[in-house]
């Protein structure tokens, strides 16, 4: 199908009842621009259950949503339960350029979906920063991951979260949300299968999975006192089983300027 007009639904066939394919295969969907200042384009998960993962231990989508654009930098291909998430992506800054999103079907399990898409023009001032996947405002929220509302880290992530500077605020805290099922921070790559956290530079990048966020300390203004060949002083680089300093065995709250 074809997108012509702003603020346009992509549903399942049937939705809101459940929708199980009768074979594999794709659908896809071009985004025409509504009018030519339009340089993004923002996805409302509003209903996303479903789409499948060939096995929770390799977090590879069986099922998935995609979007391509023109400008080469895409967001991640996702997959699992992603309802209520967001998503920006770039459409192309020339009037001519186009979108495509692309929902595969690897299986035939039952799946439902309603994502509102809205184009946003270069020159809104609630346009997302150029190559912001997801962007939050205001002055507390919480930053969630592709997948976490079905349990599952998924695999082939890169992407930016973005946060407003609000006016008057100079530094952002960070700690995990306590409370929650599953396990709200958890990123055990092969050097830091350990339950505990892991804040080294290098050492969670080296198999390619990490939270990345620069300079965070403990009151994020001076660096983390005792550094050591284990406690960097600036760690900008976070794994493990807890969201900490090296080494540590509790989650903590750290802070950025």
């Amino acid at each position: 199908s074809t997108i012509t007009n702003n603020n346009t639904y992509i549903q399942n066939p049937g939705y809101p009842s459940t929708y199980t394919p009768s074979a594999t295969g794709s659908c896809t969907y071009t985004i025409n621009k509504v009018n030519e200042d339009v340089c993004q384009v923002r996805f409302d998960f509003q209903t996303f259950t479903g789409f499948a993962v060939a096995a929770t231990t390799s977090g590879i989508c069986t099922d998935s949503f995609a979007f391509a654009g023109q400008t080469g930098s895409n967001p991640p291909t996702i997959c699992s339960t992603n309802t209520g998430y967001h998503m920006y992506a770039e459409l192309g800054a020339t009037s001519s350029d186009t979108g495509t999103v692309t929902l595969t079907y690897g299986g035939t399990t039952s799946k439902q979906f309603n994502i509102l898409v809205t184009q946003i023009e270069c020159t809104a001032p609630w346009r997302a920063p150029t190559d912001c996947v997801q962007w939050y405002t205001g002055v507390s929220g919480t930053v969630i991951s592709y997948g976490w509302g079905g349990g599952q880290l998924i695999a082939g992530q890169d992407y930016r979260a973005c946060v407003r500077d609000e006016v008057g605020y100079c530094t952002i805290s960070w700690k995990p949300t306590s409370g929650t099922t599953i396990d709200s921070y958890a990123i055990l790559t092969a050097n830091a299968a350990a339950i505990i956290a892991e804040a080294s530079s290098g050492v969670c990048w080296a198999d390619g999975a990490a939270l990345s966020i620069p300079d965070l300390t403990i009151d994020g203004i001076n660096g983390n006192p005792g550094a050591t060949a284990t406690l960097e002083v600036w760690p900008g680089q976070f794994c493990g089983g807890f969201f900490g300093q090296d080494a540590g065995v509790e989650d903590m709250t750290l802070t950025s300027a």
